[in-house]
């Protein structure tokens, strides 16, 4: 999934924005008629769109023309703690945060006692399972040892984030809000499957 604001789509691909958004209410105004009209007919590229409530528009590009572009590609990624455990105070999201600072472009980053969100910028040639697997692991081998004491109220074995995680590519102007209202529902698929599996 590559999700962008449609005026990051417009710009990408050098559509000015009242055009972009004209077309979109096209396709809007032509489903009533004929419901499985596509959304490329209007919009190049383009999978599928939806109206947040607050009003933004967000569009799904195929993911082949997003990694061919030159750049960066962004990605919104969601870890969640073993078994939803609330262990993450303020301290270890604070560590968290300059962990993936460290290890790579840390562009939005928010924190809750049960999960992290956060987007991360990468070379579009760089695997971006192999972008994750190195965040999760080093953060979770560091904050076990820097918090050990902390974890060990809630994990008596070696544990920290559970054994999936969420990721959905999406544009540089799209908000973490906006991502967690997109993907709300793939994210709880993704937190109970925790609880499930553990």
């Amino acid at each position: 999934m590559a999700w962008f604001k449609l005026s990051d789509y417009a710009h990408r691909f050098r559509m000015s924005y009242e055009e972009a958004l004209l077309n979109f209410k096209g396709w809007q105004e032509s489903k009533t008629d004929f419901p499985n009209t596509k959304i490329q007919d209007f919009l190049p590229y383009v999978k599928s769109g939806i109206q947040l409530p607050t009003g933004t528009i967000l569009v799904e590009i195929e993911e082949q023309q997003v990694k061919s572009s030159s750049g960066l590609l962004n990605t919104y990624v969601v870890f969640v703690t073993y078994y939803r455990h609330p262990v993450i105070d303020q301290p270890m999201a604070a560590r968290l945060k300059q962990i993936f600072q460290d290890y790579c472009i840390l562009q939005n980053f928010a924190a809750s006692p049960t999960q992290v969100d956060f987007m991360v910028s990468s070379p579009r040639e760089e695997k971006l399972s192999e972008v994750i697997r190195l965040l999760k692991t080093v953060s979770s081998q560091l904050v076990r040892r820097e918090f050990q004491q902390h974890l060990a109220c809630f994990y008596p074995q070696s544990r920290f984030w559970g054994k999936g995680y969420f990721s959905a590519i999406c544009g540089s102007e799209v908000t973490i809000e906006q991502m967690r209202e997109l993907h709300y529902k793939q994210i709880l698929t993704l937190l109970a499957a925790e609880v499930l599996s553990t």
